[in-house]
């Protein structure tokens, strides 16, 4: 039984990914939706991609050990994500829109016009650089739960 609901699981992943990939015309359908995606879906997929081990774990640890005085650390995430949804989120679309960019690389260059491509290259080395640092902080975190 239980491998009938994994293999109806992954049947229906397939199917969604299939009639999905459909809609997808260029890079800019793949990696951001063609643009198309409303404010308020934009704004909690932000967040979600964002709420991490440490949001989830760490902070709950930090609660527990802590007491009441951990939740200053909420209202600072709340007012830091507030801020970056209402008055960074509108500029930095209408930017991205005259720029034609779909990444921070893109967005830096099309700001920046610089001569070579070196912006980019630093941009795109340092963001894999990063972020592969940030995933094995997840995956250790993952481990520790």
């Amino acid at each position: 039984m239980q491998i009938a609901i994994l293999a109806a699981y992954f049947a229906v992943l397939f199917l969604i990914g299939v009639l999905a990939s459909r809609r997808v015309k260029g890079l800019s359908d793949y990696y951001v939706g063609g643009k198309r995606v409303g404010f308020w879906a934009a704004s909690f997929s932000a967040r979600a991609t964002g709420e991490s081990g440490w949001l989830l774990l760490g902070l709950t640890g930090m609660g527990a050990m802590a007491g009441v005085s951990a939740f200053w650390v909420v209202v600072g995430e709340l007012l830091g994500v507030g801020v970056s949804w209402f008055f960074m989120a509108k500029p930095f679309k209408r930017m991205t829109d005259e720029y034609g960019a779909i990444t921070i690389p893109d967005f830096l260059e099309g700001h920046f016009q610089p001569k070579t491509h070196l912006l980019r290259r630093i941009a795109a080395t340092a963001l894999s650089v990063f972020v592969v640092i940030y995933v094995s902080a997840q995956i250790d975190t993952t481990g520790k739960a």
